[in-house]
């Protein structure tokens, strides 16, 4: 800390009448040269001897600092540092924290970054903290500020995860997924004119949300009854024209495919025998290919009504599931039906990542 000290160049006199005493030599008033005087560093000895005063004595911090000439504020900083150290290390002995490590981050930091990220979704940020100090030797950087960065700089957050199972992209699960739907395209498949979807789910009564309300802080908890009942598994199909199964002879809807998943067991002998002898004919998903059969988007939304309201141990499950039958429309199948024919270019494409 600098001051500025004034010194006078003429005798300056006092009036007699007054009881103000004055030190002229400590006043800092001078008419002419200025001369800036440094802050008073005090040595280790200085310090010690207060220190020590303090603790043998007892004395308040103002009166053992008045001792050895050390200003109050002065003191009371000393004290802080001495008592930061558990008492051992005297004020000024403590090693200073070298500062020569970079902590800001460059766009080589946030490829790393984003490369990990890409790599291994699923990484917590104290392993991607870690492994981006690795890589760059001397970066320091904190999870607070590496969070912020990643949120602000590439809009990355952290969401519920699922799954996706690598054989997907495989390449025999692509050119699989290709050659069946250029088979499709040969055979004259529909989805919305001569295709009725078949597939099965199941439901228990311990089904909930993903995600639940909670105050700031508190888990999200969600009450269920301890007997988590029998699994009950339906068959459902839906179709484009408001006609199923037994229906579809009174629409006169013979040569139809009936599109199944590709479970092992509906490629059974029984199964395809049913089909043939009703006149209808049995169309086989592609393997890893849910996004293909427009009923897996029906099961979502009656599952998703049926977590909405939790059940409690008084409940069926069965009235639950079938009044979230009847929320399903025919708007709704035409939809996924559309929804579900524009992956077919994509497939022909080999598309990654398709789900």
């Amino acid at each position: 800390m600098d001051f500025i000290n004034y010194q006078l160049e003429t005798d300056a006199y006092s009036y007699a009448d007054s009881n103000d005493e004055i030190d002229f030599e400590s006043t800092a008033i001078e008419y002419g040269n200025i001369e800036m005087i440094r802050y008073k560093k005090y040595g280790q000895d200085q310090i010690e001897r207060f220190i020590r005063l303090k603790q043998k004595e007892g004395l308040s911090i103002p009166k053992a600092a008045a001792q050895y000439g050390i200003p109050r504020s002065t003191a009371y900083e000393l004290i802080n540092e001495f008592n930061s150290s558990n008492r051992t290390v005297l004020p000024g002995n403590n090693p200073r924290k070298p500062q020569n490590k970079a902590k800001k981050l460059y766009p080589t930091h946030s490829e790393f970054l984003i490369q990990l990220f890409d790599q291994n979704p699923s990484i917590v940020l104290e392993q991607a903290r870690i492994q981006l100090c690795e890589a760059f030797p001397g970066l320091e950087i904190s999870i607070p500020r590496l969070y912020k960065h990643i949120r602000k700089k590439y809009a990355l957050s952290l969401k519920q995860a699922t799954k996706y199972t690598a054989e997907r992209d495989s390449l025999r699960t692509l050119q699989l997924c290709f050659d069946i739907i250029t088979q499709w395209k040969a055979n004259e498949v529909d989805f919305k004119n001569n295709c009725v979807f078949v597939d099965e789910a199941g439901f228990h009564t311990q089904m909930i949300r993903g995600r639940a309300w909670s105050k700031k802080g508190d888990p999200a908890v969600v009450q269920v009854h301890t007997q988590k009942g029998v699994n009950i598994s339906i068959i459902g199909c839906i179709s484009p024209f408001d006609a199923i199964m037994d229906t579809l002879d009174k629409h006169h809807k013979k040569g139809m495919f009936i599109v199944l998943d590709n479970c092992r067991i509906h490629h059974s002998q029984f199964v395809t025998d049913v089909i043939t002898r009703r006149g209808y004919k049995p169309l086989f998903m592609p393997p890893y290919s849910p996004f293909l059969n427009p009923i897996e988007e029906c099961w979502s939304k009656m599952k998703k009504l049926i977590r909405r309201n939790p059940l409690d141990e008084r409940d069926t499950l069965t009235p639950h599931i079938a009044e979230a039958c009847l929320q399903v429309t025919i708007e709704d199948c035409n939809g996924w039906i559309r929804h579900a024919e524009t992956y077919w270019d994509r497939c022909l494409e080999k598309e990654l990542r398709l789900k």
